[in-house]
C-alpha cells in the first residue's frame, strides 16, 4: 500500500516551453520529433526572429531557476554500485527528521509523522510505501534505469525522461533533454529513504520539484508512475520498460498514455 501528500492543496505555475534555445540545426530537427513541440514551435521561431532578446531573457530565467533547484539537490556526484549522477548528493533521513525519535514509534505513526512533515511545503511531496515494494523497485531499476513517461497537460500530454541514481529517480522533460542532453536541468528529483525498512518494514520517500515546470499534482502524477511501473508485477507495464530498454523498435508513445489512461480508470 502507498501512503502520499494529499495533492488538491497548491495550485502552481506551470513550465512553458517557448523559452528553450535550440542551439543549432540539429537541435531543432531532434526537438520537432517530440510529440509535444507542435504546440510550442510557432512561439520558439517568432521569439528567435522577432525578439531575441526576450528569448535570451527566457533562457537566463529558466536556468537561474534550475540552478535554484539543483542547489538544493546538490551537484556533487553520487554513487550506489555503478550508478552515478551529475546532479545529486547522497542524502541520508535523519538530515530531514530526527532518526532515533522515528524508530521509537509504530509504522503507522511514523506514516503519519512524515506525510504531516510535508503537508504545508508548496515544493515538496512524500510517500510511504512497504520494504517489498522498494525492493522490487530496485530490481526493476537495475534493469531499466531509464524511462519515458507521460503527463497530462492542459493541451495534450507532455513526456518526460526519468533516471535513477541509487536511491533516487531524477526527472527532466523530453524537449528539454532532447534541446539540452546531459545538461538538462531536473525539474524533479525522488530520493527513497531506507533506514526504517528492515526494523518497520516501510521506505519513506520525499520528492522536491521545480514548481516553474509541475505543480504539485503533476508531481504526484510521475512519482505515481514509476512506483506503478517500477513496484508492481503487472505484465503489460513491465513490457512496456522491456520494450522501452531492449527493444526501442518496437516502442510506442502512445502505449504509455493507453497505460496511464488504464490506471486512471
Amino acid at each position: 500500500m502507498i501512503r502520499s501528500t494529499p495533492i488538491s492543496r497548491v495550485q502552481c505555475k506551470t513550465f512553458s516551453v517557448s523559452g528553450i534555445r535550440c542551439k543549432d540545426n540539429e537541435d531543432m530537427n531532434s526537438l520537432k520529433t517530440n510529440p509535444y513541440f507542435d504546440k510550442y514551435s510557432q512561439k520558439i521561431s517568432q521569439l528567435e526572429k522577432s525578439t531575441p532578446e526576450e528569448l535570451s531573457q527566457r533562457i537566463t530565467a529558466i536556468r537561474r531557476k534550475a540552478k535554484s533547484f539543483n542547489s538544493r539537490q546538490g551537484e556533487s556526484q553520487a554513487t550506489s554500485s555503478n550508478e552515478t549522477s551529475p546532479f545529486s548528493k547522497k542524502k541520508s533521513l535523519d538530515d530531514i527528521v530526527k532518526l532515533d525519535l522515528l524508530k521509537k514509534k509504530s509504522p503507522q505513526e511514523i506514516t503519519d509523522i512524515w506525510l504531516q512533515h510535508f503537508a504545508s511545503a508548496k515544493d515538496s511531496i512524500s510517500v510511504v510505501i512497504s520494504a517489498k515494494v522498494y525492493s522490487l523497485i530496485l530490481d526493476t531499476k537495475s534493469n531499466h534505469p531509464t524511462f519515458l513517461l507521460p503527463l497530462p497537460r492542459q493541451h495534450g500530454y507532455e513526456y518526460f525522461v526519468s533516471q535513477s541514481c541509487g536511491n533516487e529517480f531524477h526527472f527532466t522533460p523530453l524537449i528539454n533533454y532532447q534541446t539540452f542532453k546531459e545538461n538538462a536541468p531536473e525539474c524533479l528529483a525522488l530520493t527513497h529513504f531506507t533506514e526504517l525498512a528492515n526494523d518497520k518494514d516501510i521506505v519513506l520517500m520525499q520528492g522536491e520539484f521545480n514548481d516553474d515546470v509541475l505543480n504539485i499534482s503533476e508531481a504526484m502524477c510521475l512519482t505515481n508512475q514509476i512506483h506503478r511501473y517500477y513496484g508492481e508485477n503487472d505484465i503489460k507495464r513491465q513490457n512496456l520498460l522491456a520494450r522501452f530498454s531492449n527493444s526501442p523498435e518496437e516502442f510506442r508513445h502512445m502505449d504509455l498514455i493507453v497505460e496511464l489512461e488504464r490506471l486512471a480508470s
